[in-house]
């Protein structure tokens, strides 16, 4: 049965509430966890250092997948990165403030545990969710994802405030525990879908310079990924210099999650011929939020700061997200090389929140905390400018070979490392 525009077939709806369930966990204890080792240790590098173990961990574990669980359907990768991200949670109620010394292994386990997740995951949403229903599947995913971090924070946030030293913390981290338990039973219905089969993992790394459109979305993902992680440690930094006050870093995730949840909406529901517009004024609005940081870094300031930003961002990184499936569809053979593409995906991903981090530890070794992190949260705002007109161009183009090809017109052949060797073998001259 063809599903209709604004609702979602039965397993699109599985992968939704499955998600769904996880992303609540992760909502309880994301912001606390790099909070808890940057208390645990008395120091940013520590939890920066957490956040380097974690993305390297999410790439390395992309990397293994393809070469050692060609066989295995998303489903079982789904489901298994759900039981060994609870096995993290455990393992830092057990541990307490001991987790300082293990700031760099944890960060990388729990980055294989999320990975495994996060690709059987992507790949779920690519098999089961109906092209014609992405848009308004991830404008739903991400109001759920927002809607999460509104409640789950503020609770958890109130739970560490009154519950002096690591207690709190340590039953906000099982709290999640019993969630991702309840996400790993809600996914015993999801279908068995292909397993990803042969992936050349050469092939996938080649993906970007071979396919011009995939370039753009790597630069774009990456260049989203790095914003993202400037911004979010950002925050926490920023609340802890602000206030010194655990319970409100739930309260500010809170807030900014209530605009981002409405926008995500509205995002996903955009008429075509307004996207551009939507696209950019996301672009634009991450800048002025980010600049309003210079006229005060209080707390009132920062909440402000979150609210601009969750207000306009989604209008670009909701179509983000559906621009890199279109592209995916362009390929021939993509049903085959859907592994390929999100191992790509998750590498310039990676990449992006590596360079954010990395950046981070730079300007922390040459500056105080504030300037430090003004200077990193400015820098990724502003990179979102190539990102929107990035995918703008791919949305064009994607427009352009869908005329061709009901035209009968060839099309022209889009590989980068052609179009260098044409750039070196051609005279210079007009």
């Amino acid at each position: 049965m063809k599903p209709s525009k604004h609702k979602l077939t039965l397993m699109a709806r599985e992968v939704l509430w499955s998600g769904g369930f996880t992303i609540a966990g992760f909502a309880t204890s994301g912001i606390f966890v790099s909070l808890f080792f940057y208390i645990a240790s008395g120091s940013i590098s520590k939890m920066a250092l957490y956040s380097i173990g974690q993305y390297l961990g999410l790439m390395a574990i992309s990397v293994l997948l393809v070469e050692f669980a060609r066989k295995t359907s998303p489903k079982t990768l789904f489901r298994a990165g759900i039981v060994l991200s609870a096995l993290f949670y455990a393992i830092l109620t057990l541990l307490g403030h001991r987790v300082s010394g293990l700031a760099f292994l944890l960060g990388l386990f729990n980055g294989f545990a999320i990975g495994i997740y996060w690709f059987g995951n992507n790949t779920l949403a690519y098999d089961v969710v109906d092209p014609s229903e992405r848009n308004h599947f991830y404008g739903l995913n991400f109001a759920i994802m927002s809607g999460s971090n509104v409640v789950m924070p503020l609770l958890a946030g109130e739970l560490i405030s009154h519950i002096h030293g690591s207690l709190g913390f340590k039953i906000v981290f099982m709290l999640t525990f019993v969630l991702l338990g309840v996400a790993f039973y809600s996914a015993r219905k999801l279908s068995d879908t292909a397993s990803m089969g042969e992936v050349s993992i050469v092939e996938s790394i080649l993906l970007p310079l071979r396919k011009k459109n995939w370039m753009f979305m790597s630069v774009s993902l990456a260049l989203r990924s790095m914003n993202q992680v400037t911004q979010s440690l950002g925050m926490i930094i920023l609340v802890v210099l602000a206030t010194h006050n655990s319970g409100d870093q739930g309260l500010v995730a809170s807030v900014v999650s209530i605009a981002t949840a409405v926008a995500s909406v509205a995002a996903g529901k955009i008429k075509p011929a307004w996207r551009k517009i939507g696209i950019r004024t996301g672009a634009v609005g991450v800048i002025v939020a980010t600049l309003l940081l210079l006229v005060s870094h209080d707390l009132v300031t920062v909440i402000l700061f979150g609210l601009l930003s969750g207000l306009t961002y989604p209008g670009l990184f909701v179509p983000l997200s559906t621009v890199s499936l279109e592209v995916m569809d362009q390929d021939e053979n993509s049903e085959s090389n859907r592994g390929g593409y999100v191992l790509s995906r998750e590498i310039a991903i990676n990449l992006g929140r590596l360079a954010g981090v990395g950046l981070l530890l730079v300007f922390l070794r040459f500056a105080r905390p504030w300037p430090a992190v003004f200077t990193i949260m400015l820098i990724g705002a502003v990179s979102q400018v190539a990102v929107s007109e990035l995918i703008v161009k791919v949305m064009g183009s994607t427009v352009e070979k869908q005329d061709r090809e009901k035209t009968g017109t060839p099309l022209p052949h889009e590989s980068i490392l052609d179009t260098a060797a044409n750039v070196i073998i051609r005279p210079v001259g007009p």
